[in-house]
């Protein structure tokens, strides 16, 4: 029997952000005749972890959009390199909150599509790469 489905009462539990790991949780049901059920599941709760990138920026002083940089929360580990394309690097940083300008040797960048690599190692202690392209737009 489903006890969950048989409940009239609903119940919820919210893990912060500190209580990461696995959780052995009991339900215990008890019905107006006074017969009771019980279930067990295990529940793991794993850190926050984001990661966006997005495909373009401009560079031109508007103050919106000016830096090309990935977004994330639950990083332990982080490199962007950034290379045009004949392969000459442009940009690299190992600072996620830091980002590329579109200047190169301090002149603007000309407007065209970059490739971008980056080498993450996120909460979990999981090496990942993400590669893609990026256009600079002016």
């Amino acid at each position: 029997m489903d006890l969950l489905r048989v409940c009239k009462h609903s119940f919820t539990h919210k893990f912060s952000d500190q209580d990461t790991g696995t959780y052995i949780v009991n339900l215990t049901v008890k019905n107006m005749a006074g017969c009771t059920g019980t279930t067990t599941a295990t529940v793991i709760v794993q850190p926050d972890f984001t990661f966006f990138v997005p495909n373009s920026f401009t560079p031109n002083g508007d103050g919106l959009n000016d830096v090309f940089k990935a977004y994330g929360t639950g990083l332990l580990d982080f490199e962007l390199i950034i290379s045009n394309r004949w392969g000459e690097h442009v940009f690299s940083t190992k600072n996620i909150d830091e980002g590329w300008d579109g200047t190169v040797n301090s002149e603007p960048a000309p407007p065209d599509v970059y490739v971008y690599l980056i080498n993450y190692t996120d909460n979990m202690g999981r090496t990942k790469v993400k590669a893609g392209v990026v256009s600079l737009i002016r």
